[in-house]
């Protein structure tokens, strides 16, 4: 549904995922968790096939500020996907990946920040929040950098140590070209 949203062939895109597996299990959400007892369900999940393949560059912050990308040369579409999401966009990760060659995820709940969106250029934009989050509709005045920043600042000297920044080197080049340098944590 995404991919068709945004104008691809759906039965070029669905070709790509006709071979993928699922497993059901039980399944504690965000909220479901809040509950007491945690309430679960049953939900299908992908297997034999994770985004975190195609990682080449991971600023290793938690959740808001953190700055992902992936690079899949056999992906359908040589083009960017700029995912400016939640922690409910991970789930759509191993489907990107495969449709477009680079996948960048920005960490903002939807937020828009303009300056990343600018220096990356991507050819698609995906902006995706969770309800929770609608209490404050996104604005387009996000900074990532910012945040990582302010982040970086407030880390414990236990948790820099445990941070793992990923910067592989078949990535070097395009992690250069997206300036992607600016979104890693001071450390």
């Amino acid at each position: 549904s995404v991919a068709q949203r945004l104008g691809l062939d759906g039965c070029e895109v669905q070709a790509v995922f006709a071979k993928d597996t699922y497993q059901t299990r039980e399944h504690v959400g965000d909220l479901g968790n809040k509950l007491t007892p945690p309430f679960s369900q049953p939900a299908s999940f992908l297997t034999g096939m994770h985004y975190k393949k195609w990682v080449v560059f991971a600023n290793a912050l938690p959740n808001f500020g953190r700055v992902v990308l992936m690079q899949n040369h056999n992906a359908l579409h040589d083009a960017l996907c700029l995912v400016f999401g939640s922690s409910s966009s991970y789930s759509l990760l191993s489907y990107l990946c495969r449709i477009f060659q680079r996948v960048l995820v920005a960490h903002t709940a939807g937020h828009i920040d303009l300056a990343l969106l600018n220096a990356t250029q991507p050819t698609y934009v995906i902006a995706q929040t969770n309800a929770r989050f609608m209490v404050r509709p996104p604005s387009f005045e996000h900074s990532v950098s910012a945040t990582v920043k302010q982040k970086s600042r407030a880390l414990t000297a236990e948790q820099k140590e445990a941070l793992t920044v990923i910067e592989k080197p078949e990535g070097s080049e395009l992690i250069a070209q997206l300036g992607l340098d600016l979104y890693l944590p001071v450390l």
